[in-house]
């Protein structure tokens, strides 16, 4: 018994009408799966330098792993960090490459509108992938991490969050004490609280990281600031009342972590110092960052920011503030 024409047709438009929607139901399950992490960056050309440092150090596997923030540095950002090809990011020892990148990583997804870490205002501490402190932040819109913004904010991938962004983030290796000891334009600052410790024991024990959960903001003179400050060498720190040198150090001195995109001009912050203790954040030259005393006839310029240490933040500045 043949089977109508029109039945036929029937059952061929139905079969196919079927097996278009089965495909395309498909096409959209597989476009909306979004990529891996690793997948990002490996196919993502501006993630070269990057995917050769996950490579060299090993992280292959943990990068793929589930429920991860990546913080995620572009070439550009290792070369503005010094950093120009992947050849100089891999002649790092392995060790060091590691915690590197460890420190760009957040256990968990941390999205740019999450309420309960980026707020407009302070800094949020949160703990990276190696047990190590980084900063949160928005200025206005524009977020940032420690020093650096985030460019490109919540790249939704299987196994977490991707943010962009334009500097490489370097892990803290000391307290402030301990990294102005490691550099030699900071020596007559390490001798002027070293010299201050005797009568002002507590703000060398915040300085050396010794007070838990204390975390600063100092504005480092260098050498040359304090020779034109009237201290010319060691001797000269030596020889200062200790009170004075407190005094100075206290003014330098700032409750809690302050970077560089949160220095915003024409504002004031108060310092550790007893009475007039104020300082004005101000812009300079090239858009330089300034900072001034009450009592300084022309502010002092940031010439070195956002140094990381363990217990906060220094900005390196070419003058002494005075009160």
């Amino acid at each position: 018994m043949k089977m109508p024409v029109n039945l036929l047709a029937y059952r061929f438009w139905l079969v196919f009408g079927l097996a278009t929607v089965l495909v395309s139901s498909c096409k959209k399950t597989e476009e909306a799966t979004p990529k891996g992490i690793y997948d990002i960056v490996l196919e993502d050309t501006q993630f070269s330098i990057l995917k050769a440092a996950i490579t060299q150090a090993g992280l292959t596997d943990f990068v793929k792993s589930a429920n991860i923030t990546l913080f995620a540095p572009n070439d550009a950002a290792f070369q503005a960090s010094g950093y120009g090809t992947a050849a100089a990011v891999t002649a790092l020892p392995v060790a060091t490459l590691k915690s590197i990148l460890y420190y760009h990583i957040l256990n968990g997804e941390v999205k740019s509108d999450d309420p309960n870490i980026l707020t407009t205002g302070g800094a949020t501490a949160v703990q990276t992938a190696n047990a190590t402190t980084a900063y949160l932040y928005k200025n206005g819109n524009t977020l940032y991490v420690n020093g650096a913004r985030i460019t490109q904010a919540d790249r939704v991938a299987a196994n977490g969050i991707v943010h962009v962004i334009n500097r490489l983030l370097i892990p803290p290796t000391g307290s402030i004490v301990a990294i102005g000891q490691a550099n030699s334009t900071l020596s007559l600052l390490i001798a002027a609280a070293t010299r201050a410790a005797s009568v002002n024991p507590a703000l060398i024990a915040a300085l050396t990281g010794a007070v838990s959960g204390t975390q600063l903001t100092i504005f480092a003179p260098t050498n040359a600031a304090f020779v034109a400050a009237g201290y010319k060498d060691v001797a000269a720190i030596n020889a200062a009342n200790p009170q004075t040198l407190a005094n100075i150090l206290a003014y330098h001195g700032v409750s809690g972590v302050a970077f560089s995109p949160q220095l915003q001009a024409n504002t004031t912050l108060t310092t550790l110092a007893s009475g007039s203790n104020k300082i004005t954040i101000g812009t300079g030259t090239g858009g330089t960052i300034t900072v001034k005393g009450n009592t300084n006839t022309s502010p002092a310029i940031i010439q070195q920011a956002d140094i990381l240490a363990t217990n906060g933040v220094i900005h390196i500045i070419d003058q002494v503030l005075k009160q």
